[in-house]
């Protein structure tokens, strides 16, 4: 079947924050907001937020056509699940928890259906142990976890994210959404550029990868919101050293080269052991 076309719920809220697909280079200007009230937040980084479901369409569609274009599925590629458990911070449970759904959607979008629902599971605990459950329709994750090929998931999916981002918009939760994002982000490049290697010739979904990579510049600005924070100031610093590589596939469109795809996998795999493990 052809997978959800959700993406993490990480994407699909993780993601909440997902990225928002594109925009400029972050700014030297630091604006001053008020933490004890969620509707001080930037307008800049809510609209980030309101683009979310066109940046888990790219995440599902960039999978879907991998399949599509016989690229192989690799279980070894995603991460355990046991990471889930280990995580012992909020900041490594948030992350896992964005990177778990990245897992989810490429497992689903294989039909690989049980691996799917082992995530799944996996996202539902980590989401409790950041207090965030409620964030998730019981009913529509258990539909879009279902193999039901009538299920309409992309609209499942936009509700998800209406009813999980009102429970990610106080300024605690935008920070974990943030996260969410962060490892959401990093999961999905690299299953997709492990997958992609050096073959950027015939089919390979060029356009959705570069989109995708794209959204690095969206997360930079949504980290630098809560620069105050120890946490997402270290994760902001980490992605920025990954710009390099990251930069040759967004600043060349079409015509970035599978050695570029590989040197951003190869980044992306160090990134990915020091933010989650």
């Amino acid at each position: 079947m052809k997978a959800f076309t959700i993406v993490p719920v990480s994407l699909i809220i993780g993601f909440a924050a997902v990225l928002s697909a594109c925009g400029g280079e972050t700014g030297s200007s630091k604006p001053a907001y008020d933490y004890e009230r969620s509707d001080s937040l930037s307008k800049d980084y809510l609209n980030e937020l309101s683009t979310i479901r066109s940046t888990i369409e790219t995440s599902a569609n960039l999978f879907n056509q991998l399949n599509d274009n016989s690229f192989s599925f690799t279980e070894s590629n995603m991460l355990s699940t046991g990471k889930g458990s280990s995580a012992s911070t909020s900041q490594k449970q948030a992350l896992a928890l964005g990177a778990f759904g990245s897992d989810m959607v490429y497992a689903s979008s294989f039909g690989q259906t049980q691996s799917a629902i082992n995530y799944l599971s996996g996202i539902n605990g980590l989401a409790g142990k950041l207090g965030i459950q409620s964030a998730f329709d019981e009913k529509i994750m258990e539909k879009l976890s279902s193999e039901d090929s009538t299920v309409n998931k992309s609209v499942l999916l936009t509700q998800a994210y209406i009813k999980a981002k009102d429970n990610l918009f106080s300024e605690d939760r935008a920070k974990i959404a943030t996260m969410m994002a962060v490892g959401g982000w990093v999961e999905s490049m690299y299953l997709a550029s492990s997958m992609l290697g050096g073959k950027m010739e015939g089919n390979a979904p060029r356009t959705e990868f570069w989109e995708l990579a794209d959204s690095y510049k969206s997360l930079l600005r949504m980290c630098e919101v809560f620069e105050s924070d120890a946490d997402i100031k270290a994760i902001r610093t980490s992605l920025e050293g990954i710009k390099a590589p990251i930069k040759k596939i967004f600043s060349n469109s079409r015509k970035y080269s599978g050695s570029d795809v590989q040197a951003a996998q190869e980044a992306l795999k160090t990134l990915r052991g020091e933010l989650v493990g």
